[in-house]
């Protein structure tokens, strides 16, 4: 029998605002309750810190980090980001997923805010690549399925697709006992796991293609280099052949050797009379004489 594959380890970041079942879904996600959940009222009593469980799902290693909520607008932009700040170097080196999590329910323009409120923080484009969504009160649906119910707010419909499509529905209290079906929490988790895994793979992909078009580029510049390098080397060769030319000219080689100083004055002298001559031939209407015809 052939050994079993080991699954990676992943760390997951849960944010939302609270009320909507963060905490609940962190204990949905690691099936066990690890998580102290807190409702709006209870939060408002004063400040709550992240907290980080850990728990094996379906063999692997599973890091849970629940952020703080923000209960309405009771926390402002800074202390938002703190708490999400001390989440993220917590987890360091190493992020695998960010969860939003959402109720099933009205996505009024005052819930779309206290998201955009907590989502502020992060870098869009980069922070979107790595982020699904996951909406909780599951069986509020009743028969609709999720990706029906989020087109019935465009707000909800822009930020899902802003996450690449990828949303995923529990529900922490009616969905436990049932093993099998997409009213499963088992198997909603393991579907919410198998996206995060492709997410990753994806990432992967990408920064091996953009490494390998990095690869290319400095290929193509040392094919560049080596071209300006060869054709600097052929000019220098030429611009020493011409040197060497103008040396040997009219003069043999046993009378360079002899006497160079001689032969350096002679062609020193050749080029003044050049001179001469070209100037003689602007400024004077006299006859031309060459010096070969003195």
């Amino acid at each position: 029998m052939g050994s079993r594959v080991s699954l990676p380890e992943r760390k997951i970041i849960l944010l939302g605002k609270t009320g909507d079942g963060k905490s609940s879904a962190g204990n949905t996600i690691l099936g066990e309750n690890v998580f102290t959940t807190k409702n709006c009222n209870m939060a408002s009593y004063g400040r709550v810190e992240y907290q980080k469980r850990e728990g094996k799902v379906n063999g692997r290693k599973i890091t849970v980090i629940d952020t703080t909520g923000a209960c309405d607008t009771d926390l402002n932009d800074e202390e938002i980001k703190s708490e999400i700040l001390k989440a993220l170097i917590n987890c360091a080196p190493t992020i695998d997923a960010f969860v939003v999590v959402l109720q099933v329910g009205r996505y009024t323009e005052r819930e779309n805010a206290v998201v955009q409120k907590i989502l502020k923080p992060f870098k869009e484009e980069h922070f979107l690549k790595h982020t699904v969504t996951l909406f909780t009160f599951g069986e509020q649906l009743e028969d609709q399925t999720i990706e029906e119910f989020v087109k019935t707010s465009s707000h909800l419909q822009q930020l899902v697709d802003k996450c690449g499509g990828r949303c995923h529905v529990i529900d922490n209290k009616h969905w436990n006992k049932c093993k099998w079906g997409n009213k499963s929490n088992k198997v909603q988790v393991k579907n919410l796991l198998n996206t995060i895994d492709e997410m990753e793979e994806k990432d992967i992909q990408e920064e091996e293609k953009d490494i390998q078009e990095e690869e290319k580029d400095i290929q193509e510049e040392e094919k560049t280099f080596k071209r300006r390098r060869n054709t600097f080397k052929r000019r220098r060769k030429d611009i020493q052949e011409e040197e060497k030319n103008i040396t040997e000219e009219n003069v043999s080689p046993e009378e360079q050797r002899e006497n160079p100083k001689v032969y350096q004055a002679k062609q020193l002298k050749s080029l003044d009379e050049d001179r001469r001559t070209l100037k003689c031939l602007k400024t004077s209407d006299a006859p031309r004489i060459w010096p070969s015809e003195r």
